[in-house]
């Protein structure tokens, strides 16, 4: 879709200065096509950009524009997926990386909102969300050494992030272009492109499958001692939990006087498990699995978990998946 007719179609005047603000680069056009940042012009940015209240979001086109309009914020929902370059092509990590990824995505955001984020989030009762997820690091040749309990990924690598808050995005996309990178661990590695994704068709029942693994769990209590227990997907709690999960992550976002639909008949069941996964995170153990899912979700429910994961810990890297397209859907047995 040529981005003047997208610009139109939401009502949007290009060169009104209270509709939008034309930056001094060329972007990407639409949803799924790629952005290149600038490599030697300037950057200019309003100093309001990131100012929560103003409910602002990134438009891609030909021409790029920050638009403020509370109104559109439902209108765009943002999944991106980010190119990093290692600065001399290879880049080696702790096999156990999920926290440098988190601290990388904390440090590049506005230092405001990433004090919001930490600190408090969505709160529901006593929980606080944080309601972002990213996947785990993606490249086209990756070595592990379990000796040394390392992984070097060799060329670029991807990392695909997801958020019910726009403004999330924006940030760190904004940061990585005006630092032209960002540091994972100790290797600084060049921002080289940026993916939009399109917008998921919504429909019941959908299959996907999993970019981090989910997780889900209860604190038992064992012996007089304190134990987590993670549930594999095939035990009826999985299930469970997860719907549990994705009300009070609702009812967080949304606020406790809206009304939702009722999750009765809903499921997120296995449709084949791919591997278990054991992960440190800060000195945490955590079990996930990888695989694919079959979700039955009303429409609020499944934007929510598509935005901002499945299970517990996404902020921490776990529950992101991706819609398989063209694929029939079958239950396991």
């Amino acid at each position: 879709m040529d981005f003047a007719l997208w610009i139109k179609a939401i009502n949007i005047t290009p060169n009104s200065p209270t509709g939008c603000m034309l930056l001094n680069y060329q972007l990407l056009s639409i949803a799924g096509r790629r952005f290149y940042p600038p490599s030697s012009r300037e950057l200019n940015l309003d100093q309001n950009t990131t100012d929560r209240s103003a409910g602002h979001f990134w438009a891609f086109g030909k021409a790029p524009f920050i638009i403020h309009s509370p109104k559109l914020k439902e209108r765009v929902r943002m999944r991106i997926k980010l190119t990093l370059e290692p600065q001399d092509g290879k880049l080696t990590l702790p096999i156990h990386y999920n926290h440098i990824v988190q601290s990388m995505i904390y440090s590049s955001l506005d230092e405001a909102l990433a004090e919001w984020l930490h600190e408090q989030g969505f709160v529901y009762k006593k929980r606080r969300f944080k309601l972002f997820t990213f996947s785990k690091l993606f490249g086209k040749k990756v070595k592990f050494d379990p000796k040394n309990g390392s992984i070097t990924f060799f060329g670029p690598i991807n990392l695909n992030i997801a958020s019910v808050e726009v403004e999330l995005l924006e940030s760190l996309a904004v940061h990585l272009i005006r630092s032209k990178g960002a540091k994972l661990g100790e290797k600084f590695c060049i921002f080289s492109a940026v993916e939009v994704e399109f917008p998921v068709e919504y429909k019941r029942p959908m299959l996907v499958k999993t970019l981090s693994p989910i997780t889900v769990y209860r604190t038992v209590e064992m012996n007089g001692r304190k134990k987590t227990y993670y549930f594999a997907p095939k035990e009826p709690e999985f299930n469970e939990l997860i719907l549990d999960n994705l009300r009070r992550k609702a009812i967080a976002f949304y606020g406790e006087d809206t009304p939702l639909p009722s999750l009765e008949g809903a499921y997120v069941i296995p449709v084949r498990i791919f591997k278990r996964v054991i992960t440190q995170f800060k000195g945490t153990v955590i079990i996930g699995w990888h695989g694919l899912f079959e979700m039955d979700l009303p429409k609020e429910f499944f934007s929510l978990a598509y935005d901002s994961g499945l299970g517990s810990k996404n902020s921490q890297g776990f529950g992101m998946v991706e819609a398989i397209k063209g694929k029939s859907v079958r239950k396991t047995t």
